[in-house]
C-alpha cells in the first residue's frame, strides 16, 4: 500500500477497462446481475462439492494431481513472496469451494491457482525425495491418461454403449439435423444448445430466456429484429403444451419443436417493481405495483389484439417453479412508461422464503425473464 506503482498499475487497469465500465454502465451492470443477482436459488448438492473437489485432483493431473495439490498445501511458506502464493492457492480453492454450496462450479475457474500450485509443490518435493520419486514413475501414466483423454475429445473412440460421447461429439451431425427440422426457417431455441448450434450451422438462430433459468445475452443483440414476423420454428428439450412435434436426435436427446408463422417476441420490455422484497401471510393475495418499460423503438404490434402480451407471474421455491399464473393485463403502448399499475399476487400457503419472476408473453411463446428477482417472504397470518 505504500508503493506508489500499485496506485499506478490500478489506474493504469482503469483507463484500459474504460470502454468495458462504460459499456457495462450503459447496460445496467448486467454481468454483474448475470452472477450474483439474476440467478434462482438452489438447493444444496452434495454432488457440486464432491464434483469439485474431484475436478481439481484431475484438472492438476489425473494420476499425480493428488500430490500436487497435497505438496503445495502441506509445503509452510517461506518469505513473503511463498506467503502470498500460499494465500493465493487457498484463497481461490476456499473460495469456490463455498461457492459449491450455492451453484455448480466448473473445475476450469480455479486455473489460476495453477502457478501457485506448482511453485509450492515444486518446493515441497525438492525435500520430499521418496514422494518426489513416486510423481517420477507416476508421471509416463499420467502423460498417457492425458494424452488419451485428448484424444477421446478430439476423435469419437470409444463404443456408444458407454454413454459418454453425447457431450465431445456428434454436434455436426446434429446441427445437419436441426436445419432438416427447420426446413428453410430460423431457429428460436430454448435453451443453451443454440451455442454448439451457431458453431457448426451458417444458418441464423435466436435464443429466448426462460423463467426458470438466467437471462440470456441473445436478448442484448438484435437477432429477433431480422426475424420478427417471419416464419420460426421454435425447439427445446423440455416438452411443453405448445409444442407440436418431436424427434429424437442423433445425440439420444428428444427435442420439441412447433412452427410459428408471425414470431414476435417481447424479451427486451421490462416490468419494474416497486418492491424487490415483499412479507406477506400464508395464503393472502397481495397488490404489487408495477411499470412497464419497453426496450424497443417501435410499438411491436402492442396494438393488435390477439398478438398484445399479457403480463405472468412466476414463484419459485429453492429453483422450482410452484405457482405460474397469467394476469388479465395486456400490454398496451399506452401503458408502456406510464403509470404504475397494481398486480394481484396470490401467496402461497407455506411459510417460507420465495422468489417471484414477472413476465411479458403471448399465446404463442412460452414466458420469457421481464424482471429481478422479487423476493417473497411468506410468514404466518397470525
Amino acid at each position: 500500500l505504500k508503493r506508489k506503482s500499485f496506485y499506478v498499475s490500478i489506474a493504469l487497469s482503469t483507463v484500459l477497462l474504460l470502454p468495458a465500465i462504460l459499456w457495462q454502465y450503459d447496460h445496467g451492470f448486467v454481468s454483474l446481475r448475470y452472477h450474483f443477482f439474476d440467478s434462482l436459488s438452489q438447493p444444496f448438492e452434495i454432488t457440486n462439492t464432491t464434483d469439485f473437489i474431484i475436478g481439481q485432483i484431475l484438472i492438476a493431473g489425473p494420476i499425480t494431481g493428488a500430490i500436487f495439490l497435497f505438496a503445495s498445501i502441506r509445503h509452510k511458506a517461506t518469505g513473503k513472496f511463498e506467503t502470498a502464493l500460499k494465500y493465493t492457492l487457498l484463497g481461490i480453492f476456499g473460495f469456490f469451494l463455498l461457492a459449491t454450496f450455492q451453484f455448480k462450479v466448473l473445475p476450469h475457474w480455479t486455473s489460476s491457482a495453477v502457478i501457485p500450485m506448482v511453485l509450492l509443490s515444486y518446493k515441497y518435493l525438492d525435500s520430499k525425495k521418496r514422494l518426489a520419486s513416486w510423481v517420477f514413475y507416476l508421471f509416463p501414466i499420467n502423460i498417457l491418461l492425458v494424452v488419451g483423454i485428448r484424444l477421446y475429445l478430439m476423435v469419437d473412440i470409444l463404443p456408444p454403449s458407454w454413454g459418454l460421447n453425447m457431450e465431445y461429439h456428434k454436434w455436426d451431425a446434429w446441427a445437419e439435423e436441426m436445419d432438416r427440422v427447420g426446413d428453410g426457417k430460423p431457429l428460436v431455441f430454448l435453451d443453451d444448445d443454440i451455442v454448439k448450434y451457431n458453431y457448426y450451422s451458417t444458418n441464423g438462430a435466436h435464443a429466448l430466456s426462460n423463467v426458470a433459468g438466467r437471462p440470456i445475452q441473445y436478448e442484448l443483440w438484435n437477432g429477433e429484429e431480422a426475424m420478427r414476423g417471419e416464419s420460426i420454428v421454435l425447439i427445446s428439450k423440455e416438452g411443453l403444451d405448445m409444442y407440436t412435434d418431436s424427434f429424437n436426435s442423433i445425440l439420444g436427446r428428444k427435442y420439441f419443436y412447433k412452427t410459428i408463422v408471425d414470431f414476435r417476441t417481447y424479451s427486451k420490455i421490462r416490468i419494474l417493481s416497486k418492491e424487490q422484497s415483499i412479507m406477506a401471510g400464508a395464503g393472502e393475495t397481495i397488490t404489487l405495483p408495477i411499470k412497464i418499460w419497453s426496450g424497443y423503438n417501435g410499438s411491436q404490434d402492442l396494438d393488435n389484439a390477439e398478438l398484445a402480451p399479457r403480463v405472468s407471474y412466476h414463484i419459485f421455491s429453492k429453483g422450482e417453479l410452484l405457482v405460474s399464473k397469467n394476469l388479465n393485463i395486456v400490454v398496451k403502448p399506452a401503458a408502456i412508461g406510464g403509470k404504475w399499475i397494481d398486480l394481484s399476487i396470490e401467496v402461497p400457503d407455506a411459510i417460507g422464503t420465495y422468489e417471484m419472476r414477472l413476465s411479458v408473453s403471448s399465446d404463442l411463446l412460452p414466458p420469457t425473464i421481464n424482471s429481478n428477482i422479487i423476493k417473497l417472504q411468506v410468514g404466518d397470518t397470525d
